[in-house]
């Protein structure tokens, strides 16, 4: 799965440079009052600074003060409209409150301005997905693909668009392709299990979600998809312990029609 971090890397356009540098290392090394403070002094002598606003609202978010970085990032988004990383972070912090639409615009806008933005796109991918705008998602992975193709989380975001579509085969061609970049992650192999379940290939799926359970053995989602293909192939007695452990799963959206959990997206942050 992609590791992008939100991007507070854009340069200072008018103001002290070389401070911004000094504050966004603070940063990077989790001195996070410490930026956050340094951020502040610089804008306040340069108020309109692109870099230090982008990075304050990054900062602020991992600070966990959300109602700030939102206040931040939407002052930065207002004076540089042409500045793709405030439009993504300003796209995090939205989805962070809740305004997934508004989230959705901030991704297509980052996209507009930097075409091969990665976390953009994954996470535009991902929103879309949530809002059950899926030929939207699938189009997006799509694009971003012939970008960067050797993105898992793309295909993987791929892979859940195809699922709620009901293009079982499609989706497991996504997850495989997510597979050969990434072969021991467990959510793909989860997400891989399910689909062919789907296809009605039992012991395939069996397979791959067995490898997920190994890999995350206290996955209680993991432990129930491995347990129910196990009864789908007959094996009562061994489906036992893993079906048991339904109980003790923390509830998660399920597909519409039967009772298997949903597969689970890649997102950016």
């Amino acid at each position: 799965m992609a590791d992008t971090q939100d991007s507070s890397s854009t340069q200072s356009s008018a103001g002290d440079a070389q401070a911004l540098a000094a504050a966004i290392r603070l940063h990077q090394d989790g001195r996070m009052d410490e930026a956050i403070n340094a951020y502040q002094a610089l804008l306040q002598s340069y108020p309109e600074d692109a870099g230090a606003l982008s990075a304050l609202g990054v900062a602020l978010r991992s600070n966990g003060r959300g109602v700030e970085a939102l206040e931040v990032l939407n002052r930065g988004a207002a004076l540089h409209s042409d500045d793709a990383d405030l439009a993504y972070n300003l796209g995090n912090a939205r989805r962070d409150a809740g305004d997934a639409d508004a989230a959705i615009a901030c991704y297509r806008h980052a996209l507009q301005l930097k075409p091969a933005y990665l976390g953009a796109a994954i996470n535009l991918a991902q929103a879309l997905n949530a809002a059950r705008r899926n030929r939207e998602a699938a189009d997006v992975c799509t694009k971003a693909l012939v970008l960067h193709p050797m993105q898992p989380a793309l295909y993987t975001n791929l892979g859940v668009a195809h699922w709620y579509l009901g293009e079982h085969r499609a989706t497991a061609a996504g997850y495989r392709c997510s597979l050969t970049l990434e072969p021991d992650d467990a959510q793909t192999l989860f997400n891989l299990g399910l689909a062919l379940e789907a296809l009605g290939e039992h012991k395939d799926a069996a397979a791959q979600l067995r490898r997920a359970v190994e890999i995350a053995p206290k996955s209680a989602d993991f432990l129930s998809g491995y347990g129910q293909t196990l009864v789908s192939l007959g094996d009562i007695p061994s489906a036992v312990k893993p079906s048991n452990s339904r109980s003790q799963r923390t509830p998660t959206i399920s597909t519409p029609i039967s009772a298997w959990p949903a597969p689970i997206c890649c997102r950016a942050t």
